[in-house]
């Protein structure tokens, strides 16, 4: 229910920003979005058709496209349908004309400058102010230059501590890597930082720190240009500086386009013209090599997860193979057989590796991949090198690679219904603190949905339409292990070894690949294992049915000796105020009544227990059922945030809170969870008050039967209080047989019909059981709030009104026993006599008549009023039964008759 009023909430806002007036409310279109809404986000759509549409119908279509490249770049999931839907509303002029019409205007915040303190913080603001030259001083060109590389390196260490001191704070009790890792810069294999090396000899000074050649390449004769040059070009694959071509310092700031965060080369403008081309050409495959390096080394701590550090380790394979490549072409350099032009055929199939390993590592990092973000992008880049076999192999070698880590968890999940997610990268996320004792504990508990979640961002593309089954099929598992069945259906196949052995080959046999249907068959199989298995258990050995028919004997009191005999027994205690009743006194009353009837031979009848609530009914189906449409929000789903103007629970009576509880366990509970038997228990209180009040009616008829001697004739008010008693009783009657064999009855069989032939997953299971419960409340009108009202007075003024027609009787008979005491008694017939005409005197009488006066008009407005409210409830919505219920009470038109006489 969480994302019904989530969404009623959004469309509530979005009808609000652009102040629509619909009488029909927001309901009507978020039952329209429920119907065609999907479970899982799709990225299928044609993107391509979509933006291109809108940037031709817009004034800034290439800034538009600009910046859907620059959102594409960080992978987001919801990026392409949310463009469909703009392609689709710019297409439809009037829908846009609304909208700009609608537009709220912006407040326009004054706009000033950051100082260096506000972005750096004080002590490095204060770092950095003191490199500055004084205002209005006059710099050479080397001085700007200095003061630019002293101002760049002190920047680059204010954000390393930065990154660092967040990292410490997103890791948390992840293992950290060992410091000399960054305290060590000739570890790295990419390109030094400007001013981490001081060495001499021109070799790994990095972008700086390098010493100048000592005569510039141009002075050269050519073929020792050649030599020098590809001694720089072979030093420059491996991450070292040249002497005559360096690498430039990489910008610390991310940038949006790719050539920004890629490694550009100083080379020597003395060089030779057709050498200085042909090194710009291959100077591109140290530009690959260096982007690779840096994603490889970033994603080796363990903050990345173990997808990207897979990722990276494949990539590390590469970059070992690229370092042999390197070797033997420095060997054809030393034996002099190796020149400028073959170096460039050489490196062809290098840089055609290096640079699809640039591109993954750059998708990766520019959209903050990890975990099965990172899989769906490596499937997408696969997937779009369909014409180069080649490179496809390539993706599809490091997607295998990257997966193994995240099919590893995806093996655990569906063969053992075990989340061993530790760096948060799974598509399931388990929330710990949610924990099964609560479904019997808290009303609007979600264990089932809330204990094993979808994590939207951790789905991989090619796994999104199955994210579903993978979800259930390891909560089907995870119940099986807490039920103590999985081990015995592992057994079931051998030896515990031998199952071992099984599961860690189905576990091998999981494995990535371009073709789906490889590991869709894997999961579809352990799917239907896993729902099978525990159905079977839920079903046949734990007997689900037998609870449910149990509890249709108890709550929806099918079996009527049993409420007869509760009410034999109970009916003195429960008439006491709810605080002054003993509650085990109506346990052992209630343990009597069960061997007294025919509940006796229930099976599971010592599950039932008995309670007395802190509220009334009305109160109940207030905090339960009837939130108001208009309070839907996050402070509308706490029962308390309810009004309450009912009675307090102190000034309740054991009728009104007379309730009954049924206790099951694991897994039983996940069916019969607290939220299923508060729904049980309304229709049982419910149900309870109209025996009770048909028992109130039927005893009062029943005192009153001293009457019958009595000339009615003679007594019109007499005769009119028995009329009252007959349609008061014909009321709830017809009530209580319409809510029986009309509704509980055929929605039992269909539930029955349901659950023994139709259902293959415990969910369809959880879906028929809530589906009827809510038909039964519905189509008993207890969800809604002006019927129960209405249902609930009348069955108060029938009570009231059989309790003082008992007292009538009750009251002479006590009175004329304690005359004939004191005159030395009488016998049975002259005190019959005596009561009798103190009857006839009694229902003579002004106040008498006046009490029943006032009662059959209060009951015949009331039911009235019922029954107005039944036939606009028909009118409006047909899948009510009210026409028929309506129908019941008012079975020859009179109450029409009596709207008609009064108007």
């Amino acid at each position: 229910m969480g994302h019904e009023f989530e969404l009623h909430n959004r469309v509530s806002n979005l009808i609000s920003l652009l102040k629509v007036q619909d009488v029909s409310g927001p309901e009507a279109y978020v039952e329209v979005l429920l119907a065609n809404r999907t479970p899982y986000v799709t990225t299928t759509v044609n993107t391509h058709t979509a933006k291109r549409k809108i940037a031709e119908l817009s004034s800034k279509g290439e800034a538009f496209l600009k910046k859907y490249e620059e959102l594409k770049l960080k992978q987001p999931r919801d990026l392409d349908p949310l463009v469909y839907l703009l392609s689709k509303m710019a297409g439809d002029k009037p829908l846009c004309e609304f909208v700009r019409a609608r537009r709220p205007e912006r407040p326009k915040a004054p706009v000033r400058e950051a100082s260096i303190t506000e972005v750096f913080g004080r002590a490095d603001g204060d770092e950095l102010k003191a490199q500055l030259p004084p205002k209005g001083a006059v710099l050479t060109a080397e001085e700007i230059a200095l003061l630019k590389g002293k101002l760049e390196s002190i920047t680059a260490n204010i954000q390393g501590q930065q990154k660092k001191q967040q990292t410490k704070q997103v890791a948390g009790t992840f293992p950290e890597m060992p410091t000399w890792l960054t305290e060590r810069p000739y570890l790295s294999c990419d390109f030094l930082p400007r001013g981490s090396s001081n060495n001499t000899n021109g070799g790994r000074g990095g972008g700086g720190g390098h010493m100048p050649a000592p005569v510039r390449i141009g002075s050269l004769p050519p073929e020792m240009q050649q030599l020098a040059v590809m001694e720089d070009l072979l030093h420059l694959m491996t991450g070292i500086d040249g002497r005559y071509v360096v690498a430039q310092r990489l910008s610390d700031r991310p940038l949006p386009h790719h050539d920004d965060v890629t490694r550009q080369f100083d080379v020597d403008p003395t060089l030779d013209v057709s050498l200085r081309v042909l090194a710009t050409r291959i100077l591109s495959l140290p530009a690959h090599y260096s982007s690779v390096a840096r994603f490889v080394e970033g994603n080796a701590d363990y903050l990345n997860g173990t997808v990207n550090q897979a990722l990276a380790a494949a990539m590390r394979d590469f970059l070992r193979e690229h370092s042999v490549v390197v070797a033997q072409l420095e060997h054809q350099l030393r034996t002099h057989r190796l020149t400028v032009q073959k170096l460039w055929y050489y490196v062809q199939p290098c840089l055609r590796t290096l640079e699809v390993l640039s591109h993954v590592a750059f998708l990766v990092e520019r959209g903050g991949c990890r975990g099965g973000k990172t899989l769906g992008v490596l499937h997408g880049v696969a997937s779009g090198y369909i014409g180069d076999r080649s490179s496809q192999e390539l993706c599809l070698h490091l997607a295998e690679a990257a997966s193994l880590p995240y099919f590893e968890m995806l093996g655990e999940w569906i063969y053992g219904g075990v989340v061993s997610d530790a760096y948060g990268e799974f598509m399931i996320a388990e929330e710990v603190e949610v924990r099964r004792e609560r479904l019997t504990e808290e009303y609007n508990d979600a264990y089932w949905e809330t204990r094993y979640t979808v994590v939207q961002e951790n789905i991989p593309s090619f796994l999104e339409h199955v994210a579903g089954k993978v979800r259930d099929t390891g909560k089907y598992l995870n119940v099986l292990c807490d039920t103590g069945k999985y081990l015995n259906v592992l057994h079931e196949c051998g030896n515990h070894s031998d199952v071992e052995e099984g599961r860690r080959t189905m576990r091998e046999e999981l494995r990535y690949s371009i073709h789906e249907r490889l590991y869709m068959e894997r999961i579809e199989e352990a799917y239907t294992h896993a729902s099978r298995t525990l159905l079977a258990v839920m079903m046949k050995e734990r007997d689900l049915l037998g609870h449910l028919r149990s509890i249709k004997h108890y709550y929806l009191v099918d079996q009527g000796d049993f409420f007869v005999h509760l009410m034999d027994m109970a009916e003195r205690d429960l008439g006491k105020t709810a605080s002054d009743i003993p509650l085990m006194r109506l346990e052992s009353l209630l343990e009597s009544a069960l061997h007294a009837s025919l509940v006796d031979l229930d099976p599971y009848k010592e599950n039932l227990r008995v309670s007395l609530t802190s509220c009334d009914l009305i109160t109940q189906l207030r905090e339960i059922i009837a939130i108001e449409p208009e309070a839907i929000g996050p402070q509308a789903l706490t029962p308390r945030s309810v009004r309450r103007t009912t009675r307090r629970p102190e000034e309740l009576t054991g009728l009104e809170a007379f309730c009954l509880e049924y206790v099951v366990q694991w897994p039983l509970s996940l069916v019969l969870n607290r939220k299923a038997i508060f729904k049980y228990q309304m229709l049982f209180r419910h149900l309870f008050h109209c025996l009770h009040a048909e028992r109130q009616l039927c005893k009062a008829w029943t005192v009153h039967r001293i009457g019958k001697a009595c000339s009615l004739r003679s007594l019109p008010v007499y005769a009119s209080s028995f009329a009252l008693l007959q349609r008061m009783l014909h009321y709830v009657q017809n009530l209580q047989y319409f809510m029986a064999f009309e509704v509980l009855e055929p929605n039992w069989c269909t539930l029955e019909h349901h659950l023994r032939s139709m259902t293959t997953t415990v969910d369809d299971v959880l879906v028929a059981h809530t589906d009827y419960l809510d038909r039964c409340l519905k189509d008993c009108m207890l969800s809604n709030k002006g019927a129960i009202e209405r249902i609930h007075h009348l069955l108060i003024l029938c009570t009231g009104f059989a309790q003082q027609m008992q007292q009538v009787v009750s009251s002479l008979d006590a009175t004329t026993t304690a005359v004939a005491g004191k005159k030395g008694g009488k016998s049975g017939k002259q005190r019959s006599d005596s009561v009798l005409e103190a009857l006839q005197a009694t229902v003579k009488g002004k106040a008498f008549e006046e009490m029943v006066s006032s009662k059959e008009k209060d009951f015949t407005k009331n039911l009235t009023s019922l029954l107005g409210h039944l036939h606009q409830l028909s009118t409006h919505d047909v899948e009510h039964m009210t026409s028929g219920m309506a129908s019941r009470l008012d079975f020859n038109g009179f109450y029409q008759t009596q709207v008609a006489t009064h108007q």
